[in-house]
C-alpha cells in the first residue's frame, strides 16, 4: 500500500514540474490578457512582452509553414508528429519551410512595439485540431 502511495506522489509531483512549456521569448512576461467587447477572451492564444527580442523554439521539430501578413510580420508553425507550435508576430525567421529545429534553438526574432518599446511575441500550441491551453514558464504579471 506504500508503494501506491509514493507511486502517485511520484507521478503528481513529476506532473507539476514538467507540465508547464518554457517561454518562447527570452526574459518574456504574459500581460493581463484583454478582453473584446463580448467579454471574451482566447485563452489559448498567448502575447508574451519582452526587453529581448530573441525568439526561441520551445520543442523539436519541424517547419510546417511560414506565413506572411500584410503588416510586414510573419508566423512560423513548427509540427512535431501531430502537435503544432505556432509562433506570430515575428519580424525575421531564421529558417525555411521543412527544415528541422531543435529544442531551444533561436528561431527568429519578435516585431517591436514601437509605443511600449518592447518586444511582441503570439504564441499557440494546437494539439491535432484544437488550440489547447498552455502553461507557458513566462513571468506573469497581475
Amino acid at each position: 500500500m506504500k508503494v501506491k502511495y509514493l507511486f502517485i506522489t511520484v507521478l503528481s509531483f513529476n506532473c507539476l514540474l514538467f507540465s508547464q512549456l518554457p517561454c518562447p521569448l527570452i526574459s518574456g512576461t504574459i500581460p493581463t490578457p484583454k478582453r473584446n467587447c463580448f467579454n471574451v477572451s482566447d485563452e489559448t492564444l498567448y502575447t508574451i512582452k519582452s526587453e529581448n527580442h530573441k525568439v526561441v523554439c520551445i520543442s523539436e521539430g519541424m517547419v510546417s509553414s511560414i506565413l506572411s501578413h500584410s503588416d510586414n510580420t510573419k508566423t512560423l508553425i513548427i509540427r512535431n508528429n501531430d502537435d503544432l507550435y505556432v509562433y506570430s508576430n515575428l519580424d525575421v525567421i531564421l529558417f525555411k519551410s521543412k527544415d528541422k529545429i531543435e529544442k531551444n534553438q533561436l528561431i527568429g526574432y519578435a516585431t517591436q512595439d514601437k509605443d511600449e518599446e518592447k518586444y511582441i511575441l503570439q504564441f499557440q500550441f494546437w494539439k491535432k485540431a484544437e488550440s489547447s491551453k498552455v502553461d507557458l514558464n513566462c513571468s506573469k504579471s497581475y
